[in-house]
């Protein structure tokens, strides 16, 4: 699957290697630049906007899947709390019963009453421990299924805000280039078209901090790593 969406979006970006290369940029002093950017031939062009609208709507399209999945496995963790803690409630009363049983009156014989109290005391006290381990396993699984919904959720947004807004700005960009191509710019507006796009780099950059506050594995590992 990995290897399909890796060909796939080589596909998708050929055109990329065909609208991007040295642009000249006049700024307001009179000077004439160069930068990576869309070609000026594709100026009043549209293949730049085919390109990054269609790349903007398969994104847009995968918000909603990221989306809907996050709604399932947030229910699907809240049907599991629910279900643990209706087993919690029945196993506590499965327990109290049990040890009612201590409570007996008139037994047939001492020696039968007592091997029979013992008995029912040494399962209360099994069915106790093994309850404990339950809950403390039960109680780690959902709490390792916390960190790994809270983790997702954020490198999810973080993924979102990166590519959504790259996106966005190189539609609007070959959009309005496509209408009327801007011609003396100011150093201002030069630096924006400079330094925004790095924005896409925000969920690389800050995906390393999430997993080390986030999952106890990664940060031991950096910890392992760190002190050689």
């Amino acid at each position: 699957m990995c290897v399909v969406v890796i060909i796939l979006g080589a596909v998708l970006n050929v055109p990329i290697a065909i609208i991007y290369g040295k642009r000249t940029v006049e700024i307001e002093t009179n000077i004439n630049a160069t930068r990576c950017g869309i070609l000026n031939r594709f100026d009043y062009k549209l293949l730049p906007i085919l390109h990054f609208g269609f790349l903007n709507f398969l994104s847009l399209l995968a918000v909603i899947f990221i989306v809907v999945t996050q709604v399932k496995v947030r229910r699907v963790i809240l049907h599991q709390a629910a279900l643990r803690k209706r087993i919690r409630a029945s196993t506590n009363q499965y327990a109290k019963n049990s040890s009612g049983r201590t409570d007996f009156t008139e037994i047939a014989g001492k020696s039968s009453e007592t091997v029979e109290k013992n008995n029912v005391i040494q399962e209360a006290k099994v069915f106790t421990i093994s309850q404990n381990i339950v809950k403390v396993k039960n109680r780690a699984e959902e709490d390792q299924n916390i960190r790994i919904t809270f983790t997702f959720c954020i490198v999810t947004i973080l993924l979102l805000v990166s590519f959504q807004a790259f996106l966005w700005y190189q539609t609007l960009l070959s959009l309005d280039r496509y209408l009327d191509p801007e011609g003396r710019i100011s150093k201002a507006r030069d630096t924006f078209y400079e330094y925004f796009p790095d924005v896409i780099t925000i969920n690389g950059v800050l995906n390393p901090f999430v997993y080390y506050f986030t999952d106890n594995k990664f940060r031991y590992e950096l910890k392992g790593l760190c002190r050689g």
